[in-house]
């Protein structure tokens, strides 16, 4: 397919202005030299316009692109912020690519973010706030580590781990929200130690077969066999 790389100082200009343009260009960044940096000193020896034109390269097509955004979104932390990321990236080069808004719409992207926001929309009767607060901080600690240490790392037994050595903190209301927070103050450190340390063990155990949980017999009243 033919590119319109006369679109390219737009696309650039528009997503320097954006309000999230130091995350785009880590995320663009990442795509091009494939790997995670969080050193601005280093990321900003390139140009977005150098970065992106590289990425036009690397990535010819609109599909390959989306795919190649998807893959890194699922091995980021804080994953509905870098798809909106990789979305807004997607429609400033749709006009590059040549690419219509249906092809836009239709990229993985485009449709994790949809899951995204309708997770964030739904509403829980009862939650553990620890669980809110684990999860936080555990994303918070993974976002320094590379994509590669992602891959390999299951984050759901990070917080499971790290959950088993906390005390629950269940709300179902902005009262006891409002109560619950008091008593998270005294606890944040604690928190962040536990958390660190259910990242190293996880790193460090050994590979071993991972079988999803089965909620249906987790719920179920009959008596297992």
């Amino acid at each position: 397919m033919e590119l319109s790389i006369e679109f390219l100082p737009k696309a650039v200009k528009n997503l320097e202005s954006h309000q999230e343009a130091l995350r785009i260009k880590k995320f663009v960044y990442c795509l091009t030299k494939q790997h995670w940096e969080n050193d601005f000193r280093v990321i900003n020896r390139y140009s977005l316009d150098d970065l992106l034109f590289e990425l036009i390269r690397i990535q010819p097509t609109i599909n390959r692109l989306s795919l190649a955004m998807y893959d890194l979104v699922k091995c980021l932390n804080h994953q509905k912020k870098y798809a909106e990321i990789a979305n807004a990236i997607l429609e400033e080069m749709a006009l590059i690519y040549n690419a219509s808004h249906n092809e836009v719409e239709r990229s993985k992207i485009y449709h994790l973010i949809k899951k995204e926001i309708a997770q964030s929309h739904s509403s829980n009767a009862c939650i553990n706030l620890m669980e809110v607060l684990v999860k936080e901080a555990i994303f918070n600690e993974l976002e320094k580590l590379s994509p590669s240490i992602h891959k390999s790392l299951n984050s759901d037994e990070v917080i499971a781990y790290a959950l088993n050595r906390l005390p629950p903190l269940y709300i179902c209301s902005e009262e006891e929200r409002i109560e619950q927070m008091k008593k998270v103050k005294s606890m944040r450190e604690r928190i962040h130690l536990v958390v660190k340390e259910s990242i190293q063990v996880i790193i460090n155990r050994p590979a071993h077969n991972f079988t999803p949980l089965k909620m249906d017999r987790i719920f179920s009243r009959r008596t297992p066999h």
